[in-house]
């Protein structure tokens, strides 16, 4: 058995939490799944003395590496005084993950609200039309009620998602930069998403780079799904990678979920049944608009993928006979 290096990306997408906090009727729903993080984070850290963490914030627009703390603030939390009976590296990774969560999770709630007051798209539009393609019909209308829950009259339509591919990207940059200081370790990566928000579709080119860039790697990526909304782009990341993708309905088994399914290594994993997605949404994202789609057409030089045809590729500029197609394709 080996060392592993484990990176949680949390979605601290405000919209996602509010339509979370309404559907699970719970208002203080962040802190509870943040508990049960936390847990897992013990867990993790005391399956073997090898283990390290990574934690990172997944935001609107960009994302933060929480932990390990940057090297001042490091020796800062290390000279405060710490209780005689509790594990160190439990009480610090405790201490600085939770109070960084907590910070960042509060500056974003307050720049959604500012943002509130301009001339664009209506918060609660466009959380619902994101949330109209989810299974469920009712998780539309839990939609519709998030702007007023947050006290938010407009928001930005990029507010309903969260930067995955730029979190993703930290994770992988950091397991590869630890790899290579350490060429004499052999060490497990992998990283856990905790997902609040739908995915972008204009983050398909991105994060299939780093679903790849992953697999290469042998990192896996795994899922733990909390909202009702469409994440083909995770599905295909655990899938491609050989993880798990869980959907978890009920917050309050949040902990079981984590513990069963997410803690055990991979090789651990050999002698367990755990429980699989089959049904694995391949969907993928056109590049003319950004839209997800379930037939396109792809461009035979480039594999760009448009959701109608092209007389020429918007990409590698190949041009295209496109008059024996049917009218009906055209448009």
């Amino acid at each position: 058995m080996t060392g592993t290096l484990g990176a949680v990306i949390v979605d601290l997408n405000p919209l996602g939490w509010a339509q979370l906090a309404r559907v699970q009727k719970q208002d203080d729903v962040f802190e509870k799944v943040l508990q049960h993080v936390l847990l897992y984070i013990n867990a993790f850290l005391g399956l073997r003395y090898d283990n390290h963490l990574l934690v990172i914030a997944a935001c609107p627009n960009q994302s933060h590496l929480l932990y390990p703390a940057e090297p001042q603030a490091a020796a800062e939390a290390a000279s405060k005084p710490k209780p005689v009976n509790v594990y160190e590296e439990f009480h610090t990774a405790n201490e600085q993950v939770a109070s960084q969560l907590r910070a960042v999770f509060r500056q974003q709630q307050a720049q959604f609200r500012a943002a509130g007051g301009g001339d664009d798209d209506d918060a609660a539009a466009t959380a619902a039309r994101r949330a109209a393609t989810s299974p469920t019909a009712t998780a539309a209308e839990d939609a519709a009620h998030v702007a007023a829950h947050l006290g938010v009259a407009k928001t930005s339509a990029t507010a309903a998602t969260s930067a995955m591919a730029s979190a993703l990207s930290k994770a992988l940059a950091y397991t590869n930069k630890v790899k290579v200081a350490r060429p004499d370790m052999e060490i497990a990566t992998r990283s856990l998403i905790i997902s609040l928000t739908p995915d972008n579709p204009a983050e398909y080119v991105p994060l299939m780079n780093c679903i790849f860039a992953a697999q290469k790697m042998g990192h896996m990526l795994e899922v733990c799904k909390l909202h009702r909304g469409d994440t083909a782009f995770l599905e295909q990341a655990a899938h491609i990678t050989g993880s798990n993708f869980i959907q978890v309905d009920d917050v309050s088994r949040l902990a079981q979920t984590l513990l069963q399914v997410f803690l055990p290594d991979q090789e651990t994993r050999r002698w367990l049944v755990l429980p699989t997605k089959e049904d694995v949404d391949f969907r993928a994202a056109c590049f003319c608009h950004k839209r997800i789609v379930s037939v396109g057409f792809v461009c035979s030089i480039c594999l760009s993928i448009f959701c109608a045809p092209q007389k020429e590729c918007i990409m590698c500029g190949t041009e295209y006979d496109i008059s024996s197609l049917p009218a009906s394709l055209e448009s």
